[in-house]
C-alpha cells in the first residue's frame, strides 16, 4: 500500500516538475513559444491559458490561440451588437441590440403618427362633392372677371397717375413701413404621452450612439478582451 502512494506521489510530483519546467517542444511547442531561462514565451498570436473543465486545454504552455479584433469590429460596424454577441459577451450584445431597436420603433411610430396627422389635415381641406368643387369654380371665375375689371380702369388712370408718380411712390413707401407684420402662430400642445416616448427614443439615441463610438474604438485598438479575459488581436 505504501508503495502504491509513493509510485503516486512520484507520478505527480514528475507531471508537475515537467508542467513548471520548459522543455521545448514538448510542454513548449516550437511553433507557438520558446523557452527562455525555463520560462516558456508565447508568440504574440498565442496564449497559456490555464486548464479547465470547460475549455478542454492540453497541459502545456502557450495553449490558446488569440482571436482577432478585427471579425468583432466589422460585425460592430455594419451590424451593432452582433459583434459582441459573436465574441460572447451577451450582455453587452443584449443592451446594445435593445437601445437600437427601441429607438428604431420609436422614431418609427412618431413618423408615422405625424404622416397620418398631415394625411387628415389635408383630407379635411378638400372639397367633398362636385357642388363644392361647382361653387369654388364660380368663385374663381368672378375674381378673374373682377381683376380683368380692374385691370381695365388702372390703364385708363395711368395718365393722372403718372403726374404724381413720385408723390405716390413715397406715399406707399411710408403706408408700407406703417404696416406692422405679424407672425401667425398656432400653439399646438403635444400630449404627455408623446413626450414621453421622444424623450425615451432621445435617451436610446445617446446611449446606442456612445456605445457604438466606444466599440468600435475598443475593438479597433484592441482594449477589450475575448470571453477568457484574454487580448484580442
Amino acid at each position: 500500500m505504501k508503495n502504491f502512494f509513493f509510485i503516486i506521489i512520484t507520478l505527480f510530483s514528475s507531471f508537475k516538475l515537467l508542467i513548471s519546467n520548459c522543455i521545448p517542444n514538448q510542454n513548449c511547442l516550437k511553433e507557438r513559444g520558446e523557452c527562455i531561462d525555463n520560462i516558456c514565451v508565447c508568440y504574440h498570436e498565442f496564449w497559456t491559458l490555464k486548464p479547465n473543465k470547460e475549455n478542454n486545454l492540453p497541459n502545456i504552455f502557450c495553449n490558446y490561440e488569440k482571436r482577432s479584433r478585427f471579425l468583432p469590429l466589422i460585425l460592430e460596424f455594419f451590424l451593432p451588437g452582433i459583434g459582441h454577441i459573436v465574441m460572447k459577451k451577451y450582455l453587452l450584445g443584449i443592451i446594445k441590440i435593445i437601445l437600437w431597436a427601441t429607438m428604431t420603433i420609436l422614431f418609427y411610430t412618431d413618423f408615422q403618427n405625424h404622416k397620418n396627422e398631415n394625411i387628415e389635415e389635408n383630407n379635411k381641406n378638400i372639397p367633398k362633392n362636385e357642388e363644392q368643387f361647382k361653387l369654388i369654380n364660380n368663385d374663381n371665375n368672378k375674381n378673374l372677371n373682377l381683376n380683368i375689371v380692374q385691370k381695365k380702369d388702372l390703364k385708363n388712370k395711368e395718365s393722372e397717375e403718372l403726374n404724381f408718380c413720385s408723390f405716390s411712390d413715397d406715399l406707399d413707401d411710408n403706408a408700407n413701413l406703417a404696416k406692422p407684420y405679424t407672425a401667425n402662430h398656432e400653439k399646438i400642445l403635444i400630449p404627455l404621452k408623446q413626450k414621453i416616448l421622444t424623450g425615451i427614443a432621445i435617451f436610446c439615441l445617446i446611449g446606442f450612439f456612445i456605445l457604438y463610438i466606444f466599440d468600435l474604438f475598443a475593438y479597433g485598438f484592441a482594449f477589450y478582451k475575448d470571453s477568457n479575459n484574454v487580448s484580442f488581436l
